[in-house]
């Protein structure tokens, strides 16, 4: 209702398309509900289309084209089965946009998850999530491209949504508007849950190493079973630790590249644990060079595939 200036508002995410398009979702700080829009813009960064819905945290764009992102709306309403929910509360929506921006029905992932079996973990609510009403809180989805092996019942097009209060990942199926299949495991407030090739899930683990580096690090699971296929936790001097935010991708030649979010660093890690390249962003203010400049997200890039000769030239120099 009273939206925040320009100084406030940042790009949270954005992926650049194979033609070269990009696609940004936009949000400000300090204001609820989360996010202001998410638009698709071409290489001139004129406006192809742009949607003004709340979308947050992060979106996922299948191979047909269309671009399915998080929302959010404040309702004052019971939900059925949990009216000892506090009001007003924080609904989370999965909306799905065509490729030329125009919105499809939204599945309302309250009312789903609620409606599920798994709808009794809303009963664990944290005190925090009584203080803001937001006890989802989804801020990750990703579309299987077809079933996976370890989850019954999965197929394509379902969105795999990990939400944070719960400690929770779960396979929404979009059609039925249902949950195919959830997970809480040895992981705490997770962000960025995601299905590999192989069948595993991917995630980062914001709060739940006992490593004795950081609290932080990141999973690779068996859905079959939430056994640990692989973990990454940092090591001696090296350590992980990031309580909010972040995000990985195993890439083609099967490193891990890792966004840890409230260090301002990215890394690249080997299957093995070795460091392969980081950046820390060098920025530093306030009292003791306490601040740190956060980092949401990065995204590999192709120089053969997005950049000129001399802009690759540019690069190697």
């Amino acid at each position: 209702k009273h939206p925040r200036g320009d100084d406030f508002i940042h790009i949270e995410k954005a992926e650049v398309l194979p033609n070269g398009d990009l696609i940004a979702l936009y949000t400000a700080i300090g204001d609820t509900p989360w996010g202001y829009g998410i638009a698709k813009l071409n290489a001139q960064s004129q406006v192809i289309w742009k949607y003004l819905g709340h979308a947050h945290h992060d979106f996922a764009v299948d191979d047909a084209g269309n671009v399915h992102v998080l929302s959010q709306q404040v309702v004052e309403t019971d939900l059925p089965g949990f009216s000892h929910l506090p009001k007003p509360r924080i609904d989370d929506f999965l909306v799905t946009l065509s490729p030329d921006g125009e919105e499809r029905a939204p599945v309302p992932l309250m009312d789903v998850f609620a409606a599920s079996p798994y709808g009794r973990r809303l009963y664990f609510a944290s005190n925090e999530s009584y203080l803001n009403g937001d006890y989802l809180h989804a801020n990750s989805v990703d579309i299987l491209k077809g079933p996976v092996a370890g989850i019954p019942g999965s197929r394509a097009g379902q969105a795999l949504i990990s939400f944070r209060e719960r400690s929770t990942v779960a396979l929404i199926d979009p059609a039925s508007r249902s949950v195919v299949w959830g997970q809480s495991g040895p992981w705490v407030r997770q962000h960025d849950a995601q299905v590999l090739p192989a069948g595993t899930v991917l995630l980062f683990d914001n709060e739940g190493s006992s490593a004795g580096h950081g609290r932080s690090r990141v999973l690779e699971i068996d859905p079959a079973t939430a056994r640990i296929v692989w973990s990454y936790a940092g090591r001696d001097r090296e350590p992980l630790e990031s309580l909010a935010r972040s995000s990985q991708t195993r890439l083609a030649n099967g490193n891990t590249l890792i966004v840890e979010s409230m260090a301002g660093r990215v890394i690249e890690i080997a299957p093995n644990g070795d460091i392969v390249w980081e950046f820390v962003n060098p920025v530093r203010s306030g009292e003791g060079d306490r601040r740190i400049p956060i980092i949401f997200w990065v995204q590999r890039m192709d120089p053969d595939r997005y950049f000129d000769t001399a802009f690759k030239a540019q690069l190697k120099d």
